[in-house]
């Protein structure tokens, strides 16, 4: 009888240990949801194309920078972009295409003036995110461009692309 219960008061002692260690691993364990707008603002004249292109650096963001060393892992879980502006009186249409981390999106075909009235939110495969996420999380940079084509019938235009 003896050497039952010193048996399950090991037992018991070892469930203890090793539930704590799970609990301490939980208690150092944070999450951070953040949020980032990427923007970029293209003037452009009839013929030309759309080419542009960045890197976004992890350590850039205020919220992220001090964890940096200590990330397990990097989730992309929505991608979106808003042509917030776009300058012309006649009706232009286009085609937008994006490549995060060498992984392409598109192409989005726009009506400028109607998506700007409109605040039209184009959302990017969600899928493919998966595979920017693990891209982004060794590199801890995010490589996006911004490739199209459309026809303007006025002089100029200018928009600005909004990524969250």
């Amino acid at each position: 009888m003896k050497k039952t219960i010193q048996t399950l008061f090991l037992i018991a002692a070892l469930t203890t240990i090793l539930a704590s260690c799970d609990k301490v691993e939980e208690a150092t364990t944070i999450s951070i949801d953040s949020s980032e707008k990427i923007a970029f603002t293209i003037a452009l004249n009839p013929g030309q194309s759309i080419d542009e292109s960045m890197t976004y650096d992890l350590s850039d963001n205020t919220e992220i920078k001090d964890y940096l060393d200590k990330l397990k892992g990097v989730e992309v879980t929505k991608v979106y972009y808003v042509i917030t502006s776009f300058s012309s009186s006649t009706q232009t249409t286009g085609s937008i295409s994006f490549t995060l981390n060498s992984e392409a999106f598109g192409p989005f075909e726009h009506n400028f003036i109607e998506d700007v009235n409109n605040t039209k939110e184009t959302t990017l495969d969600s899928d493919k995110l998966n595979t920017v996420s693990s891209a982004l999380f060794p590199s801890k940079k995010l490589s996006i461009s911004i490739k199209g084509s459309h026809s303007i019938p006025s002089t100029e235009t200018n928009w600005e692309l909004i990524f969250i």
